[in-house]
């Protein structure tokens, strides 16, 4: 009885081994999303590009790879929207709405619609909101 349980259990946990090896996990569905815009900083030579449904309540939590461990807060100079895509860029995190008392933020709303257009819009901020973007959101239809 022993012998055949252990035998079981040993069938079972191979099979769960390969499927998983052969990926059948759940997949984590944002990665595979379509492009829906791209940041750009040009004080540090860099891109992030934002996918379908992205909701960057901080940007301070993304990480700029290969720039010594800074982060995106306050460091986009241009955005690229895709075709069929809508940006929506905040001065401050959370979307301009304070953690503690819920309340909307005097910051500015940057609003990029490229939804009824066939060709990417690419926008250079402006002295005034230039570097000074802290949270994010992008949809495509």
């Amino acid at each position: 009885m022993k012998t055949t349980l252990l035998a079981l259990l040993v069938t079972l946990g191979a099979g769960a081994a390969q499927a998983h090896e052969h990926g059948h996990h759940r997949p984590n569905p944002l990665p595979h999303r379509a492009l829906c815009a791209t940041a750009y900083s040009d004080a540090y030579n860099a891109r992030l590009p934002i996918r379908d449904g992205a909701r960057i309540s901080d940007l301070n939590e993304i990480d700029m790879r290969y720039t010594y461990g800074n982060d995106w807060d306050n460091k986009i100079t241009a955005v690229k929207v895709e075709p069929g895509c809508k940006l929506v860029a905040y001065q401050y995190q959370n979307y301009n709405i304070d953690y503690r008392t819920g309340e909307r933020l005097d910051g500015f709303r940057l609003s990029l619609d490229n939804r009824e257009e066939a060709g990417v819009l690419v926008k250079y901020l402006n002295h005034y909101k230039n570097e000074r973007i802290s949270s994010l959101r992008c949809d495509c239809q």
